[in-house]
């Protein structure tokens, strides 16, 4: 008989530990979003920072233009990657 490919998970908390966690989802659902936490936290205080005040440069005009040239379309072809696009929105929310 051939040799196994790969490893043999012999639990379900194997499997579980193998598996890549949904964001939210499950027991390691937390130490998943830990990371995009961290980087939400940081697009606010850049945010903030950048504003240098209560309300966003430029009124309700210039937010628009700056989140659609931003956001670009709904669905694109390609993605810049979580961290950056969560950064890049959150960031520009706060501002």
């Amino acid at each position: 008989m051939p040799a196994s490919a790969g490893p043999t998970i012999t639990s379900p908390r194997e499997a579980a530990e193998d598996t890549p966690a949904p964001l939210a989802g499950g027991t390691r659902g937390p130490h998943a979003l830990h990371p995009l936490l961290d980087t939400t936290l940081d697009a606010l205080a850049q945010g903030a920072a950048t504003r240098h005040g209560p309300f966003p440069a430029g009124g309700p005009e210039a937010v628009t233009a700056r989140l659609s040239a931003l956001t670009g379309p709904a669905l694109p072809e390609t993605g810049t990657g979580a961290h950056e696009a969560l950064h890049s929105l959150v960031s520009a929310l706060a501002e």
